[in-house]
């Protein structure tokens, strides 16, 4: 790898590992306050909310996460274009994020049955917009993290002293996710508002057919991301009108804890898309190179996470939930595997397979997992609670990992010729 390029890489991986850090340092503070003010059935409430909202913005997302980061990342030395790209894209995304606020809002007047109160789906609204206001694409594209970085966890830690001063029971669960999708929705407006002093960007309306176009560039990709939603982002949801919202609590509390462990590979993918885009497309020989070095880092920090997670699950647990979240030790030890398994299939998905224009096989092993998990989270969520889910996710996330582990074994010369 050229030398000219690693600080930039370097510079990237350490602001999202901060950005990370913060993800599992502030629910450190505010979790186990939370956890013990509300009790299980608001906490799972807000963790439903929290899984409901993360499935719309699945939609507002689209596939530009991977597509336009791809497109920027190519169109960053060209002004015009980049500007194009960016604006057709952000148009795209809040005729995404309209359509999807109103089949909220209809299902609200329709009085859907949902397993928390239609004022705390209200409430969590803003972290739909809040994520629509966040280009975050565009930053990883130009690899320009730290700024969006520091905004993210500014807001962040900004919660902590106003959950801690103003949630002090049980009836507060509507304070508390209001502070939350705030502080989204505020990172999301400083973002916009240090785009536009940037000047990284020209401003101008985009048409209706740039934003068209904007949607079709991503369209096969988007059905990889809905196939992903089907079996991570509506697992809590599914569970929900399973089980009840003690179920989602326990499953849940469990989750973050996952997720703060497998945040620290998660900055390592987001820097490396961009990149590989870039070398895989001019110098297939350090794009090789790598690939190794990120399996290496997967398999040596997601074994760690793992063997610390199911050692200390009763601790976790213990510590972040307190009493009446005893359930939710099992269902950790049931998925510490995860960040290893996830972090695998990152690698020989996102980073090998899309690079390589092999969307195709990517999208058809992700549809897979989908009905797979689809199939399995009822049945397994109806009989056993948040260990079902928990096993859901354990399989499906292994069954992905497996087939595209099974898919690159076919073309080696892609990423495994030195």
């Amino acid at each position: 790898m050229k030398t000219g390029q690693l600080p930039r890489l370097r510079h990237s991986v350490a602001s999202l590992a901060l950005l990370q850090a913060s993800n599992f340092l502030v629910p450190l503070i505010t979790w186990p306050y939370l956890t013990r003010v509300l009790g299980p059935e608001a906490f799972g409430q807000i963790m439903f909310v929290q899984a409901l909202m993360a499935a719309a913005t699945v939609v507002t997302d689209y596939a530009f996460s991977w597509s336009a980061t791809r497109d920027v990342s190519a169109a960053r030395g060209d002004r015009s274009s980049l500007s194009r790209i960016f604006l057709s894209t952000w148009g795209a995304q809040w005729l995404l994020c309209a359509a999807v606020s109103m089949l909220i809002a209809a299902a609200l007047s329709a009085r859907v049955h949902m397993p928390a109160p239609a004022t705390l789906v209200v409430i969590g609204l803003p972290i739909l917009i809040g994520n629509t206001l966040f280009p975050l694409w565009l930053f990883q594209g130009l690899e320009r993290m730290a700024e969006m970085a520091w905004i993210q966890i500014g807001m962040r830690v900004a919660t902590v002293p106003l959950l801690l001063f103003l949630v002090d029971a049980a009836d507060d669960a509507p304070i508390a996710l209001a502070i939350q999708s705030g502080a989204l929705l505020s990172a999301g407006a400083l973002a916009v508002a240090w785009l536009v002093r940037s000047g990284l960007v020209d401003w101008q309306r985009p048409t209706l057919a740039e934003c068209a176009n904007a949607l079709r560039s991503g369209l096969s990709l988007f059905g990889s991301k809905v196939a992903i939603a089907c079996y991570t982002s509506l697992v809590p949801i599914i569970l929900g009108f399973a089980a009840g919202p003690v179920a989602v609590g326990y499953f849940a509390l469990a989750d973050r804890i996952r997720a703060a462990g497998q945040s620290m590979i998660t900055p390592l993918s987001q820097a490396l898309f961009p990149r590989l885009s870039l070398l895989f497309a001019t110098d297939s020989a350090n794009a090789r190179a790598l690939v190794r070095l990120a399996l290496l880092w997967m398999i040596g920090c997601g074994a760690l996470v793992g063997i610390v997670m199911f050692s200390g699950a009763a601790l976790a647990v213990r510590l972040l939930g307190g009493a009446g979240f005893e359930p939710a030790t099992q269902v950790l030890r049931l998925i510490s595997a995860v960040p290893l398994i996830v972090g695998l299939s990152n690698v020989f998905g996102v980073q090998v397979m899309l690079p390589n224009g092999m969307t195709a096989s990517f999208t058809r092993i992700l549809w897979l997992a989908a009905v797979v998990g689809l199939v399995l989270v009822w049945p397994l969520a109806s009989a056993a609670g948040a260990n079902g889910a928990g096993l859901t996710v354990l399989g499906v996330e292994s069954l992905v990992t497996t087939a595209m582990l099974f898919v690159l074994l076919r073309h080696p010369t892609i990423w495994l010729k030195k």
